[in-house]
């Protein structure tokens, strides 16, 4: 990627000319940025957004480390792409070998040879296979924020199901129940992180089944898909994420007159709307499953 091509240690400015007084003078000028000890990052006018400051930080410790990294965990997921709630603030790197606290910035994951022989090279880093990544990341993040990544991983066909899944069941111990957990959410049907958090709730809540982003033929002509429908109740469920509205998608006044425009007329034609948002299933997740079963929704016995 273009960071890692901007990112130099001291010998490698030395072999392009430069002497310590230059490397002292473009530092002054701000032409280099000092990450670490020895690390330098090549100023661009272009400024960086938080996600890419990390990246950065990722790339400037594996450079000092002067061998080969695979990163793992969130840290892989980092630079998979993958939907994070929030930015690792440390560097995950699979290893061999037990972390003995050697390096303060980093958190060695002990990982058995499979996922190691597998990573994929970039050059400068190597990565574990996005499948080998959902499945470090069982013990270091929370089932919902898990399957965000997988199921990301899934609709950009980074990996298949089947193969997710095996590898999620093959998870023993600690991660075990998380694991098969998330394997039973696996779909690259599910169009937003937040999609996949309350699909996980619908799944162990026992609910039973919703067709997932199911298309609609209103009486006014339109197709429309919503999130999750129940069709013998004539029920949907909608999960607002501030990306609708974000301007991602067309400008927050468009976004919202089109789900305004969307939700009368599938209500013109009998359909039934309840709404969730993140700091509802991430806070009161049973209020949201009292809510559905109240609009007749069954739970399995």
């Amino acid at each position: 990627m273009d960071l890692s091509q901007r990112i130099y240690s001291t010998a490698e400015l030395t072999s392009t000319g430069m002497t310590s007084r230059d490397i002292k003078s473009a530092l002054t000028t701000k032409k280099l940025i000092q990450l670490r000890r020895g690390v330098y990052l090549r100023k661009s006018e272009k400024e960086l957004t938080p996600r890419e400051w990390t990246l950065v930080q990722h790339l400037a410790e594996v450079k000092a480390l002067r061998n080969p990294a695979v990163f793992s965990r969130e840290s892989a997921a980092l630079f998979w792409e993958a939907p994070l709630m929030q930015l690792p603030n440390q560097v995950h790197l699979a290893s061999a070998q037990k972390d003995r606290g050697k390096y303060p910035r980093i958190k060695l994951q002990p990982t058995v040879q499979g996922p190691l022989k597998r990573a994929q090279d970039f050059g400068d880093y190597r990565l574990l296979t996005p499948a080998d990544t959902v499945v470090s990341c069982v013990l270091a993040l929370p089932a919902h924020e898990t399957l965000m990544i997988a199921n990301d991983f899934l609709k950009r066909q980074l990996c298949s199901a089947g193969s997710l899944s095996q590898e999620l069941s093959a998870v023993r111990g600690k991660g075990g129940t998380k694991a098969e957990r998330i394997a039973r959410c696996l779909t690259p049907l599910l169009d937003s992180p937040l999609e996949s958090m309350a699909y996980l709730l619908l799944q162990d809540s026992k609910l039973e089944p919703a067709n997932l982003q199911m298309w609609l033929r209103a009486s006014s002509g339109r197709n429309y898909r919503p999130d999750f429908c129940w069709p013998h109740l004539k029920l949907i469920l909608e999960v607002d994420g501030m990306v609708k509205y974000s301007g991602v998608y067309g400008t927050a006044e468009s976004k919202g007159a089109y789900e305004y425009q969307r939700q009368r007329d599938l209500e013109a034609d009998g359909w039934r709307f309840v709404r969730t948002t993140y700091d509802e299933l991430l806070n009161r997740p049973l209020a949201l499953v009292r809510r559905l079963q109240a609009e007749g929704v069954q739970v399995l016995r």
